[in-house]
């Protein structure tokens, strides 16, 4: 049997074989006629060696209750009424993981549910202020979710109070908007989280805030759980709004999360719960009937709009309060200056911007429509609040705006968007469907630039946009 030899050829990498392979003569390459060498042969490699885990996570492996699949429970980082948060070692993608593992003694099919919903509603929102989810998944019985591992404290811990030593208010206000906009992200995507509080903020060594468990939340358009009498309590007694302490889910939403979201900032600069008693039935009761006492009148250094901010979004009646959680962060950057408009070495590229406010979705892609006309890039926004986020990202050529807004009415509107640095001197039109002498001279006389009545002329809103444009 004749013996083959592998040739190459150092030109053109063609590869050949030649029979009895004789060195001293001349193998041509089949493609283009250089002389070909023989291959080289690799040497045999050994299969690396298993890349050795921490010592820690080597003395959990070897009890066999510490194996959840590829995860391997390591330390305790807290338990709760339905499980354990672990630190635990991915064994897999070798890194640090949170798994949080439900009991499996007694597993009700209503705590699975919850169980399982905090996953999937944590694993739908994608936002740098809340724990992103990795895993769901159940072994022997034991059901366990995979999260991020934040190396840090909760809020509550953070800024827990040593007698006679207040908390940093600036550090409070920034955990607190942190958090708030990572609630303003699931609020966007219709999801309410039902148990705001600073034991579910956590802070990690950099600083950031995470929102966390979300074993509560549901989207807005769903039922919540009813009881005997549609009364259910869900959620912490120190924390609740009026309506979740009586029980009455159906009247729960984001309005109710952003009380939450001021109860919790009360706590953390007064080390106090805005409604203190001996027990959580006491809380509830107090909660129903009476108002949420004055920071300041417990710590008189928190700056007014700081205490105002904490009166509007603890505010009894829901109607009153910031409408969702974007609201309420906004109102916290402009009290602590965190709005300041953000420095840039160049004009931004593309055309300019004009914001589009209105509620009406046929109106609002009108105007879109008649504003791209004019070679503008038109940023449409159904409330006020997207609005005043819109217009911290940088300048704005013109805002076209209806006066009855969800959230605010448009001459309110114009004061915060013409306090907020840089846009001082923004254009504003009014178009909005209460005409008149009357509210054509309020709109002026408040700031509006120009007023139009709906319905309105496309050519006459064009040159009247124009006018504003130009000067």
């Amino acid at each position: 049997m004749s013996e083959q030899t592998s040739l190459t050829c150092p030109a053109c990498r063609k590869i050949s074989a030649a029979q009895n392979y004789n060195p001293a003569a001349r193998y041509s390459c089949p493609n283009c006629g250089a002389a070909m060498v023989v291959s080289a042969k690799a040497p045999s490699a050994q299969p690396p060696a298993p890349e050795a885990p921490p010592a820690e996570v080597a003395q959990a492996m070897s009890e066999t209750e510490n194996r959840v699949g590829r995860y391997v429970l390591v330390t305790v980082l807290g338990k709760g009424a339905m499980g354990q948060v672990w630190r635990g070692w991915d064994s897999s993608l070798k890194r640090w993981v949170a798994v949080k593992v439900m009991r499996f003694q007694d597993v009700s099919p209503e705590d699975l549910a919850r169980f399982r919903r905090e996953a999937k509603t944590a694993a739908a929102l994608d936002h740098p202020n809340i724990a992103p989810v990795y895993d769901l998944g159940e072994v022997t019985g034991r059901h366990y979710i995979v999260m991020k591992l934040i190396e840090g404290s909760t809020l509550e811990e953070k800024f827990r109070m040593p007698a006679g030593q207040p908390t940093e208010i600036s550090a409070v206000v920034d955990a607190i908007r942190q958090a708030s906009r990572g609630l303003a992200h699931a609020h966007a995507r219709g999801i309410i989280h039902r148990d705001v509080k600073p034991a579910n903020m956590m802070r990690d060594q950099d600083g950031r805030v995470y929102l966390m468990d979300f074993g509560l939340a549901k989207p807005i358009s769903v039922p919540g759980v009813t009881g005997i009498g549609g009364i259910v309590i869900m959620g912490t007694p120190s924390f609740m709004s009026p309506e979740a302490a009586r029980g009455m889910v159906q009247m729960v939403d984001a309005r109710s999360d952003v009380f939450s979201l001021g109860a919790s900032l009360y706590f953390l600069l007064t080390g106090r719960v805005i409604f203190p008693a001996p027990g959580g039935v006491e809380m509830l009761r107090r909660a129903q009937s009476e108002t949420v006492p004055r920071v300041r009148t417990l710590r008189a250094d928190v700056p007014a709009e700081i205490e105002e901010i904490i009166v509007r979004a603890t505010a009894r009646e829901r109607s009153e309060r910031f409408q969702n959680a974007a609201a309420f962060a906004d109102a916290l950057d402009l009290a602590s200056g965190a709005a300041a408009a953000p420095a840039v070495s160049s004009p931004p590229a593309g055309p300019a911007r004009a914001l589009v406010v209105d509620d009406d979705p046929q109106v609002l892609a009108l105007f879109v429509s008649l504003i791209q006309s004019l070679g503008l890039h038109a940023v449409p926004c159904r409330d006020a609040a997207t609005a005043e986020a819109e217009a911290k990202k940088g300048p704005v050529a013109l805002v076209v705006l209806d006066e009855g807004l969800p959230d605010t009415s448009g001459l309110k509107l114009i004061k915060r968007l013409r306090a907020l640095p840089g846009h001082e001197k923004i254009p504003v039109l009014m178009v909005t469907g209460m005409g008149g002498a009357d509210n054509a001279a309020r709109a002026l006389e408040t700031g509006a630039d120009e007023f139009m009545s709906k319905p309105v002329s496309p050519r006459e809103f064009k040159a009247r946009a124009m006018k504003l444009i130009r000067r």
